[in-house]
């Protein structure tokens, strides 16, 4: 079977989320967490629910982050395919990757590099093999 062959149900937006992302504006604190309180808001037609939770570093009560009011709003007009013929088109279009050329070209995209590095990763340079620097090792 294919890597996504199997798609992932659709989120039931009529029910209250368990966790949400909060935005404390006293203390500009952005946390996830269970809601303190769940209150209807039929205002909102994709999600009719809003949430109050408590900031764990200073104790007030903070209204839901506006990036996850929008992320719901997402989730609810996000469609993809719903015919089987659609999913099993989609789920095509990932046979064969990566090809063996891909996964030699992809292999090093996480590698750290720059200030972060702790160790080099890539190439490691071998003593003599720089004409220039005849001593060098790394």
């Amino acid at each position: 079977m294919a890597f996504n062959a199997i798609m992932a149900t659709k989120r039931d937006l009529t029910k209250p989320l368990e966790t949400v992302s909060f935005r404390c504006n006293p203390c500009r604190h952005t946390f996830d967490a269970m809601p303190l309180r769940i209150d209807d808001a039929p205002e909102s037609e994709h999600h009719p629910f809003s949430y109050v939770g408590v900031c764990p570093l200073c104790d007030a009560e903070c209204p839901q982050a506006p990036f996850h009011k929008a992320l719901v709003k997402a989730w609810a007009n996000a469609t993809g395919p719903r015919t089987p013929a659609g999913k099993a088109s989609t789920a095509k279009n990932l046979d064969g990757h990566p090809t063996p050329e891909e996964a030699l070209r992809t292999r090093f995209n996480a590698m750290k590099h720059g200030m972060s590095a702790e160790t080099a990763q890539y190439f490691p340079c071998q003593a003599g093999q720089i004409p220039s620097l005849p001593n060098l090792r790394y």
